[in-house]
């Protein structure tokens, strides 16, 4: 643990060990482990930020979405009246902070009173007070609304898995749209809400009903109507007023039109933001709030409105279904599972893209390319990439990488895509997701310019299809599911090769792509047609080193007509260029056991000559390992040798 320093005013004295006894200082426990990862979430709501009572309002909101997710907390409050929510994670997932960092955003952005610096702060020094704890004014944090026995059991019992998950999903801005039975893509306002004090709800979808009785009387004497929520509970003046936003944007308020009224005609609701410092900030973001859901409200509506009894049924086949649902719904797996690093997710990204390409092109279900054709349909990934990713994306559950069956001489390891599940529940992607996710080859450049910029990109060129139209960056990290520090970086390089324009705190692509950036398109195009000319050349050998082992000895002709589909494959990515060389190819095969041992990883154990187990013409060859098993690999009558190789486990 460490103890907080009368003289720094920070928790900077270390303790190695708990004591028995509670210490006298503030005592606050780590939140990460040593490796990074927490099973922890921790939220500190401070007194100090709002005005009486707005704590608890935070609190009790926050409360409300981790149990409707599945969570379990812990509640305590210190003297001085700031609360902690401590929110014990399955242990089998442990998360990084990384993976934190969107959610925590999200509540923020909901929450003026929450806190984020425990959490993120640099993971080897993060900690938090837990209850119990002396605190800095005197006295102890009390357990609020539970026994000491209770918050035991939240700790054993633990929340479900995945909740940080459907926490993202819940409180991010994407929602489902309404189907319109087109495959039309949404516009922009209908995939992201940008929502300013100033924004109105399009004409079609105001509402001509008149407000609720219950609005007038709260907005003049601030009396909350008896409704209840889902889980039972009364309002609270909060959600009374969130609500009354609402209402008035179905009736095509503004923000502005709402804040100016407010200030001269409802005394009560006034009240709320008259003593705030901070008002304009938060009445800004109950605004958002109620308006994203008064736009969504307003959808089901006109939705319903123009549905047709006499309309097909829309089925996921063709289009934006089926197999492009499937990759919408595998790529928003990668960012919700918890299973990657900040890097790994990129690469999950464009591995599971480049899968998806193949099946498609396959025309079935499957697809059975090899890690070398999935290394270039991804964007020039690293083939030794591209193999540890498949092996993690089948070791995870509710993967949507699905093993079928494993490689052959002539295909590689066969995959297909499903719909991934978290805690047993399926994946759904939104209608724009899908949108987003086509079905191509990842463009060799994104190697350059790198796979975090790609994936931005394609974010925006989906939620604002027209050149020049500005994005926040808030709207752009919530949209492409990554922190905002990622979506800076990813900026940055887009601007450098001239693909956006950026501002303070906006965004906007050009007009240009990534086939019109001269000499880096170029010099991209020359390292992808030098990667496939190595790839056919190994694939020949491979080929030629299997005529030798069957006893057939492919000729040159046989060699090239047994690698055709291998060159379908490759022209299906616009994989083009001059073949190898013939006595290259047969120079290299002079040696099988070398070649295996330079393209496979293969190891050479021991060298028989004079027939096989021949105890006196055993020659056991130094620096060589254990045996795996032995294999003829050559004959004659006059002397026969042969050898015995291992393969290590990534053999591929």
């Amino acid at each position: 643990m460490r103890l907080r320093s009368p003289h720094t005013r920070k928790f900077d004295i270390a303790q190695p060990r708990l004591t028995a006894i509670v210490p006298t200082l503030p005592a606050a426990v780590p939140i990460f482990r040593r490796d990074g990862t927490t099973t922890l979430l921790a939220l500190d709501f401070d007194a100090a930020t709002g005005f009486p009572g707005e704590v608890e309002r935070d609190v009790e909101r926050a409360v409300e979405w981790i149990e409707a997710a599945g969570g379990r907390v812990v509640i305590d409050r210190s003297t001085s009246g700031g609360m902690h929510v401590l929110v014990p994670l399955a242990p089998q997932t442990p998360i990084r902070q990384a993976n934190l960092r969107p959610l925590l955003e999200l509540l923020a952005s909901r929450l003026p009173t929450l806190d984020t610096a425990p959490m993120l702060t640099h993971p080897a020094v993060a900690c938090i007070t837990p209850p119990g704890s002396v605190c800095k004014n005197g006295g102890h944090r009390q357990l609020v609304g539970t026994t000491l026995d209770e918050a035991r059991d939240a700790f054993a019992l633990r929340s479900e898995p995945g909740l940080i998950a459907r926490l993202i999903e819940y409180l991010g801005p994407q929602q489902p749209l309404p189907r319109t039975g087109s495959d039309t893509p949404p516009t922009p306002a209908a995939a992201v809400q940008v929502v300013s004090l100033d924004t109105t709800l399009p004409k079609t979808r105001i509402s001509a009903a008149p407000l609720p009785a219950w609005v007038a009387r709260f907005q003049k004497d601030g009396i909350v109507p008896k409704k209840r929520r889902p889980d039972g509970r009364v309002w609270t003046a909060s959600e009374a007023r969130l609500s009354t936003f609402e209402q008035l944007a179905l009736r095509g308020w503004s923000g502005q039109k709402i804040w100016n009224v407010m200030q001269r005609q409802w005394p009560a609701m006034w009240a709320a933001y008259a003593e705030r410092k901070d008002r304009h900030r938060l009445f800004a973001h109950e605004w958002e709030l109620a308006h994203s859901h008064a736009w969504h409200r307003s959808a089901r509506r006109v939705a319903k409105s123009h549905y047709s009894e006499h309309q097909p049924v829309l089925t996921h086949t063709g289009g934006i279904r089926g197999l492009r649902w499937k990759l919408a719904a595998a790529r928003k797996w990668v960012h919700l599972c918890d299973q990657f690093s900040r890097d790994e997710v990129f690469t999950a990204l464009a591995v599971i893209t480049a899968l998806a390409y193949g099946v498609a092109i396959n025309t079935g279900s499957t697809a059975a390319m090899g890690g070398r054709w999935l290394s270039v349909a991804g964007g020039m990934i690293a083939e030794e990439s591209v193999w540890t990713m498949l092996q993690k994306l089948r070791s995870i559950p509710g993967s949507p990488v699905q093993f079928v069956r494993g490689h052959t001489a002539e295909l590689g390891d066969e995959y297909a895509l499903v719909t991934p599940t978290i805690g047993g529940r399926p994946v759904r992607p939104f209608e724009w997701e899908a949108y987003a996710s086509r079905l191509d080859a990842i463009d060799p450049v994104w190697a350059k310019i790198g796979r975090s910029a790609w994936h931005v990109w394609e974010t925006m060129r989906v939620i604002e299809p027209q050149p020049g139209a500005r994005l926040t960056r808030r709207v752009i990290a919530a949209a492409a599911r990554i922190s905002l520090s990622t979506v800076d970086n990813a900026l940055a390089a887009l601007n450098e090769h001239g693909l956006v324009d950026a501002g303070h705190g906006w965004a906007a692509r050009t007009r240009r792509n990534v086939r019109q950036l001269g000499e880096t398109t170029i010099e991209a195009d020359q390292r992808k047609q030098q990667r496939i000319r190595r790839h056919r050349d190994q694939r020949r050998a491979w080929k030629q080193f299997l005529g030798i082992v069957d006893g057939t000895d492919f000729a040159a002709a046989e060699t090239d007509s047994a690698i055709t589909d291998d060159e379908d494959y490759l022209d299906a990515v616009a994989l083009s260029g001059p073949a190898g060389s013939q006595s290259a190819l047969l120079a290299a095969i002079d040696d099988p056991i070398d070649l295996l041992a330079r393209e496979l990883g293969a190891v050479r154990l021991e060298v028989f000559a004079g027939g096989w187990g021949s105890g006196s013409n055993r020659r056991k060859i130094n620096g060589y390992g254990v045996a795996a098993g032995q294999r003829r690999l050559a004959s004659g009558p006059s002397s026969a040798v042969s050898s015995r190789i291992a393969f290590g486990d990534g053999l591929k």
